[in-house]
Formats: C-alpha cells, structure tokens, sequence
C-alpha cells in the first residue's frame, strides 16, 4: 500500500537526502541543526545506531515522529524552536535509545518510557536539573492540553490524554504534577 510514509521515503531516496523536507524559517533552520547535534550526542552516550533529523509537516496533533526502521526522526517545522524542540527531539531519541521498533504496535507503556528516557536525556545530555526537565515537558503537555481544548480528540496512537502522561510522568519521579485541566464532555450549545 503506498500511504504518506513510502511517499516520503521514495522521495528522500530518489530526489536526494535533504535535512528539511519543508521551507524552514533561519530560526527553524538552527533549531534542526540543534535537534540533529542533541541527537548526535546522546545516540553516542546510550551506544545505539545514529539517527538522521528531519523536519517535515506532519499530521495536525503530530509534533514529532520516531521512524525505528530507518531511524529517521521526523519534527514539525513550527516545533523546531523554543521548549517545544527539547521535548519532541529528546521523547523521540527516548524510542530511538529504547529500541523501539515498527514491529511493536503503539502502547501507552512505549510512550511512557519514552517519556521518562526524554526526561533522562534532558538530564543526562542537555545538563538540565530533572525539575526543569519535568517542568520543560509539564510546559509542553499542558500546551498540547490547551490545543486540545482540554478534549481526548486528535491524540497520537499510544499516547494517553496530556494531562494524564503529565500526572504519570511526574508521579513516576516521586513529584506532584502542576494544575492541569480535562474536559470530558463537549461545551454546552448555547
């Protein structure tokens, strides 16, 4: 079946390997320069194949995406600059370095150890306390919350709610999560 993905990868193969399969702006253009280095690094100190930083548009609740076939990594270009990057680039190198494979079905158990190995690459890669690496993706998971309107809707396979992987991650490290809010039900019709 040829779906977005083999179109993608038929792309890169026979029109050349380029960094940005999409026009970056210069701030998105060093933001995947440093998305490639953090990458760089830390495949280096966990010894697990490189990978390769693209960005790329992706789906509209896709901020990042870690392909395990070709180890290719793939992050919206509006997702390359601020926190937002070190969230995206550091969750994905979490698949990356745990040896997450296409073959294994999405799980909510793969994504909250992708969350967690994030969090340790924060620390151990990017020399952040693990409080500031906590709150850099409470930052985050609050946002993608926000852009949901607190709703279950437009979430990528495996993952849970945001403000639940939020709760999960901060309770795994013994930490009371900050505020955040779900809706169950849509708004009332006026």
């Amino acid at each position: 079946m040829w779906n977005s993905v083999g179109a993608l990868v038929a792309l890169m193969l026979f029109g050349g390997c380029a960094t940005s399969l999409t026009p970056l702006t210069a701030e998105q253009a060093t933001g995947l320069q440093e998305a490639q280095r953090i990458a760089d690094r830390t495949t280096k100190a966990y010894g697990v194949p490189g990978v390769r930083v693209y960005a790329a548009s992706l789906g509209h609740s896709t901020g990042g995406s870690y392909f395990g076939q070709t180890d290719w990594i793939f992050i919206r270009p509006e997702s390359l600059t601020g926190k937002k990057l070190l969230v995206l680039i550091s969750h994905e190198l979490g698949h990356a370095t745990l040896g997450h494979r296409p073959t294994e079905p999405p799980s909510v158990e793969r994504e909250r150890n992708a969350n967690r190995r994030g969090v340790e690459i924060l620390v151990r890669i990017l020399g952040l306390s693990e409080r500031e690496a906590l709150d850099t993706y409470a930052d985050y998971l609050i946002g993608a919350n926000r852009y949901r309107h607190g709703r279950d809707v437009l979430l990528p396979a495996g993952h849970l709610p945001p403000c639940e992987e939020l709760r999960e991650l901060w309770t795994g490290y013994g930490q009371t999560a900050p505020a955040c809010e779900t809706v169950t039900a849509a708004p009332a019709s006026k």
